[in-house]
């Protein structure tokens, strides 16, 4: 009998993958929070990955991550963005497809690379030009 990996294992694999591509960017990978830190000044920058209790083994592995900005100190978010907003009607990425899991993740990777983290970059070096933009 084979052992087929879990949804969760498949979780589990596909964040330390995402985490691995996004290292370089300067984010650090918390495993057991399921998310990844940057520091930027007095804040910091916060890709959390997220997951759904209706996942069906081998079919359905629903997978988004919720981008943030908030004060270290005192946990205030002044900035939160999800990764699915930057695709087609916003939908969110079904990683159970053993056939398709490596675009998926690539594409995941290549959002987070050149759309999230240039933002999150731009508030810690910009904060007074954001902040006029948001008021």
């Amino acid at each position: 009998m084979t052992d087929y990996p879990t949804s969760k294992d498949i979780f589990r694999e596909c964040c330390s993958r995402i985490a691995a591509a996004c290292a370089p960017c300067g984010f650090k990978y918390n495993k057991s929070r399921r998310r990844m830190i940057k520091p930027l000044g007095p804040f910091t920058a916060e890709i959390r990955f997220l997951s759904h209790s209706s996942n069906i083994a081998g079919t359905y592995l629903e997978f988004n991550t919720n981008c943030r900005i908030l004060n270290t100190y005192s946990g205030k978010v002044y900035w939160e963005i999800s990764l699915s907003t930057f695709r087609h009607k916003g939908k969110v990425w079904n990683l159970a497809n053993e056939a398709t899991r490596e675009r998926e993740l690539a594409e995941i990777i290549t959002l987070i690379q050149n759309k999230v983290v240039p933002l999150m970059d731009k508030y810690e070096t910009n904060l007074d030009e954001i902040l006029e933009e948001v008021i």
